[in-house]
């Protein structure tokens, strides 16, 4: 129940009839009786008025008489008009029923607004949950004991939530969407749980103010579009009667603040044509007029990326015949899409949030453990003592909320008998054994071991599957291999029973939480990603390579706790895989060369090539690297430059991979799937890559001579000085750069030279009829570039009988019926052998 004063109640009902389609004026007095409110419909010019008195006091006989007297008067005068007595704090029962036969509507303030707020269920489950609510209880708990994290960037040192909480207010701002990021574990989430229960008290209160309205876009392993991003909220959050057309009105009318959580979560699972459509379902919510903020880890925001988003987004719109039926609307959809490039990448406010600092750490954990000094100085100690890396170079992580976190939720089970010094993968095995040790007190039929290697294998599937939760049955079916030696033992019905104890047991595990009424997932994002590292970590130790593991996401908290491992136990790591290599392919198609990319700087950083170095110790020098699945690294940049040549990437899959200003002549992409890779400043002579798939390859100033891309025709999109040329466009583009492709006409190769547009304008003037004047083909316009080209050009065409002067004056030229057949292929985007042969002789100089 919500605290008012006398005004605040008054403004609260005034502004909840107002943004509801009501005039309302008051205090006025009407009748001889003074009220504090009268609603009149905007829509409705012969409804009767509404007449409001407002109060804060509990309503009892007493009160209820006072108020009725003002009440009788204005109905003595006024019979049908509605009568409503507003309290804050409710009525007795005496009172509702006398109100009730007197015409008077006793309400209470959260009654009222439940008679005009569709969203009520939403927001009652988060400030009112039910005893059952677990998640909707911890937001309310972390509420109590939040730390306010600060924001630390270009723009200033900032608290994050005052920050955010006064942009929300500030309608004038010119930032309509802020992407908040941070490392892993720096409570990106967190802050959007406490921004949502702060916003929504205010909203209830204010409810002029902004909706908030989070969503969890780890939720969507799978690309969206607008409207499956409102369905999924509505549908999560117990909303069926609201259509998704006036949730849609809403954001244009710029109502709703989007909370948009773990775009990182999200975009690890997807390609990047994935992404960019779901950035494009974004754009039009931010082009309707909905405000919002979306976090990430860093990284997923590139230069690149950006650059890409743009120009694919465009690309959809500018190679579309544009027709009369359908051009408002591509033109708003470019309208909207530029809106949003310009706010979220060209020009995006990103703020960038930083761990907790020692008082701050120190002030959450005393307040956390406010009757328990002695677990306050545990959980203190223990944080101290947590590092990420070695020597000088070691950095605290005492301040990481998601540490932070585990240690409180473990306060009871922790001693202090643990290393002087804790890695960041040591502090997660300190964590998950005290968790499986507090199941095994509450559960002694299951060994920790054993529940850890179910829990490790449940995130392994977790990344396999793209999806964060798991369903009764796909669970039952994991119990069942997973313990399948143990359920061998049993028979029938006996085994039955011991797989749905098992299950049951297995479910309520403390690291385990419910995910809707169907599903389980892990209680923080950053356990199932410890889970999932530690069982690669043991497959690579044991050799074992699972054909369960293809394809599943590493994401950069995986690769940070594997490298937080000391350079011993990386080393050993490294070796292990090397000793596999040589035996076949299937330990090249395993995530383990992604998870210890990370390990590179650690363990070769002192080396002149790194990457090079890396490569080599893995594959023994062979460079062999056929069949790999490999992403989301910078094998070479401008910086540190990579030399690769004659290595062998055939067969692969290379996703976000740089290669920027590598040595990669006679190296072999053949018949691999290359997506949004860059090879910028790369030397590619001799390259192999054909009958691969390339999309959105990056070959900007690449040198390309003798490359093979035969047989890549129906699958390449490349980028080239922030162009994007597919199909006919890229093949010719390869070919002018002297690289070996599939056939293709030459209009698509000449064009690449910057005076092949001369002759296309030449060509274009001379086909729509009519005299034309030598000089203004030869000099103006597109000519103005190179006339002498230009004038070449129209001698040959003479020459050739393709044009002829005009009536006898030598300064005059028109097209004859021989051009106007050999010229008017150019249209069609096709170049005659005639014509072809002169501009390739010509370029050629």
């Amino acid at each position: 129940m919500i605290s008012f004063s006398p005004e605040q109640l008054v403004n609260a009902i005034r502004s909840l009839f107002e943004s509801n389609n009501y005039i309302v004026d008051g205090p006025l007095k009407i009748h001889g009786a003074e009220v504090d409110l009268r609603a009149r419909s905007r829509t409705d010019p012969f409804a009767p008025p509404i007449y409001i008195e407002a109060t804060i006091e509990h309503v009892g006989n007493d009160k209820y008489g006072k108020d009725a007297t003002k009440f009788i008067l204005i109905q003595n005068q006024e019979p049908q008009s509605t009568l409503l007595l507003v309290s804050s704090k409710g009525f007795s029962l005496p009172v509702e029923e006398r109100a009730l036969a007197s015409r008077i509507k006793p309400l209470t303030y959260d009654a009222l607004f439940r008679s005009f707020e569709q969203f009520d269920p939403y927001i009652s489950s988060i400030l009112n949950p039910p005893s059952t609510a677990t998640e909707a209880r911890s937001i309310q708990y972390l509420n109590s004991i939040y730390e306010n994290p600060k924001f630390d960037d270009n723009y200033g040192i900032d608290s994050a939530v005052d920050f955010l909480t006064s942009w929300a207010r500030d309608n004038s701002s010119p930032h309509k969407w802020i992407i908040c990021v941070g490392e892993y574990g720096t409570g990106k989430t967190a802050l959007t749980k406490v921004l949502l229960y702060r916003w929504l008290e205010r909203y209830k209160s204010e409810p002029n103010s902004l909706l908030p309205i989070r969503i969890e876009l780890r939720d969507f392993q799978r690309q969206f579009d607008a409207r499956s991003l409102l369905h999924h909220f509505l549908d999560k959050n117990d909303l069926p009667h609201i259509s998704v057309s006036f949730f849609e009105s809403l954001i244009n009318r710029g109502r709703v603040v989007l909370l948009l959580d773990g775009y990182d979560e999200m975009a690890q699972y997807m390609n990047a044509r994935e992404r960019r459509a779901c950035l494009e379902a974004l754009a039009s919510l931010s082009g309707n007029g909905a405000r919002g903020i979306l976090t990430s880890r860093p990284n997923y925001f590139t230069e690149a990326e950006e650059l890409n988003v743009a120009e694919v987004l465009y690309r959809s719109l500018t190679n579309r015949k544009i027709d009369a039926s359908i051009s408002s609307g591509l033109l708003e959809q470019e309208k909207n899409l530029d809106s949003f490039l310009d706010s979220h990448f060209i020009n995006r406010y990103e703020r960038r949030l930083r761990d907790l600092n020692e008082a701050q750490t120190e002030s959450l954990v005393r307040r956390a453990l406010v009757d328990n000094p002695e677990s306050q100085a545990v959980v203190l100690s223990i944080l101290n003592r947590v590092f990420r890396g070695e020597g000088a170079s070691a950095k605290s992580l005492s301040g990481k909320p998601v540490i932070i976190t585990y240690l409180l939720e473990l306060a009871t089970e922790l001693t202090t008998s643990v290393d002087k010094v804790l890695t960041e993968w040591q502090a997660f095995k300190l964590i998950s054994e005290k968790l499986m040790h507090r199941d095994f007190r509450r559960s002694p039929n299951l060994m920790p071991e054993d529940r850890s290697h179910f829990l490790s294998r449940l995130a392994i599937r977790f990344s396999q599957q793209k999806s964060h939760f798991i369903g009764e049955d796909d669970f039952v079916s994991l119990v069942a291999d997973v313990f399948n030696g143990i359920l061998r033992k049993f028979a029938g019905d006996s085994r039955k029973e011991e797989l749905e104890s098992l299950f049951a047991d297995l479910r309520s595990s403390a690291t385990l939480t419910r995910s809707g009424p169907d599903g389980w997932s892990f209680s923080h994002n950053s356990l199932r990603e410890y889970f999932a590292a530690k069982q690669l970590v043991e497959y690579i130790q044991k050799g074992e390579s699972p054909a369960s593991l293809r394809g599943i996401a590493i994401s950069d908290a995986m690769k940070q706790l594997v490298a937080s491992q000391s350079s011993s136990d990386l080393m050993n790591l490294v070796s292990r895989i090397a000793s596999s290599w040589p035996k076949g392919r299937d330990i090249r198609a395993m995530p383990y060369v992604n998870l210890l990319l990370d390990c590179i700087p650690i363990l070769f950083g002192k080396q002149a090539d790194p990457c090079r170095a890396f490569l080599d110790h893995v594959t023994a020098r062979q460079l062999d690297l056929s069949g790999i699945d490999l992403r989301r690294v910078d094998l070479s940049t401008e910086q540190l430059p990579s030399d690769i040549r004659d290595a062998d990437f055939s067969e692969s899959n290379l996703v976000d991979i740089s290669f920027a200003f590598a040595m990669l002549s006679s190296c072999k992409f053949s018949n691999s799937t290359i997506d949004s890779c860059s090879f910028r400043s790369a030397d590619l002579s001799k390259a192999d890559f054909s009958g691969s798939l390339l999309f959105d390859v990056d070959l900007t100033d690449a040198v390309i001579a003798g490359c093979d891309f035969s047989d890549c025709s129906s699958q390449i999109a490349i980028r080239v000085d922030g162009r994007s040329l597919d199909s006919e466009e890229a093949i010719g583009y390869c070919r002018w750069k002297g690289a070996v492709t599939d056939e293709v006409d030459a209009y698509w190769v000449l064009k690449n030279d910057e005076r092949f547009s001369i002759a296309e304008k030449i060509s274009k003037k001379l086909l729509e009829g009519g005299v034309r004047q030598r000089l203004g083909l030869t000099q103006r316009g597109a000519a103005n570039v190179d006339p002498e080209f230009a004038r070449h050009f129209l001698e040959f065409l003479e020459k050739g009988g393709f044009v002829e002067v005009a009536k006898g004056r030598p300064d005059q030229v028109e097209i004859t019926p021989a051009g106007r057949s050999q010229l008017g292929i150019l249209v069609e985007r096709r170049v005659s052998p005639t014509i072809a042969d002169f501009l390739s002789k010509r370029f050629s100089r």
